[in-house]
């Protein structure tokens, strides 16, 4: 449970100072995988967070600083974070990126629009597809979901890339997800499951990542799904 956290923790000391520790503020929100476990599983979890941050050399003032986060928090704390390193937040900067998360259990992707009277982030969460064009019709499987949950999968005799791609459509059109006015094509920086795909599929480095088009993934999916 804690143990990648406490990980974590012992590399922080590398960087800040024992005698600023006390004084440095620890948190954490867990996002969507967390959100679908049941709650008694997800709150053995947190507690276990709660007291390695309550015995650790760090300030950690409130139960509340460790709890699971709400899909547009999470979102916006990645939109942020990613602006934040590329100086996109600094008041004489121009430029603002938007962001695309693909995580287990959720994706988000959020923009700054040019029309200010409005944001724009996009939740999916929860589209479970258990026969699907997207897996080869000769594989049949299960995957583990949360702790004691499993779903049966398989392909079918629609395997293929258009195929595939049509029951996209049909899950993400559930959310109503459209492009609305006053957004300026913008570089979006994709992350989580995004770059372990773009890695899967040779598009990016493993380690630095690297620059790639919407037309580079469709032809990497085209390849992928035609074996």
């Amino acid at each position: 449970g804690s143990q990648s956290i406490e990980g974590l923790l012992q590399k922080s000391e590398d960087v800040i100072p024992e005698n600023r520790r006390k004084h440095t503020p620890v948190a954490l929100k867990a996002t969507a995988g967390l959100r679908l476990l049941p709650s008694n599983s997800s709150n053995q979890l947190l507690e276990e967070v709660r007291r390695l941050f309550q015995e650790s050399p760090y300030h950690f003032s409130q139960e509340s600083n460790v709890d699971i986060m709400d899909g547009t928090d999470e979102g916006l704390f990645a939109w942020i974070t990613v602006n934040f390193l590329l100086g996109g937040l600094k008041r004489d900067s121009s430029k603002l990126f938007g962001t695309l998360d693909l995580g287990g259990g959720s994706t988000q992707i959020t923009l700054w629009p040019v029309d200010q009277s409005f944001s724009l982030l996009h939740e999916l969460v929860g589209a479970n597809v258990r026969l699907s064009p997207c897996i080869h019709y000769n594989y049949r499987g299960s995957w583990k979901f949360g702790i004691h949950q499993s779903i049966n999968f398989s392909g079918d005799n629609r395997y293929g890339y258009f195929g595939c791609l049509e029951d996209v459509k049909k899950a993400v059109a559930k959310f109503k997800v459209h492009k609305p006015v006053g957004i300026d094509p913008v570089p979006m920086y994709a992350f989580s499951y995004y770059y372990e795909r773009a890695v899967d599929l040779g598009l990016i480095h493993s380690e630095k990542g690297g620059i790639i088009t919407v037309g580079q993934f469709q032809e990497g999916a085209k390849q992928g799904t035609s074996f």
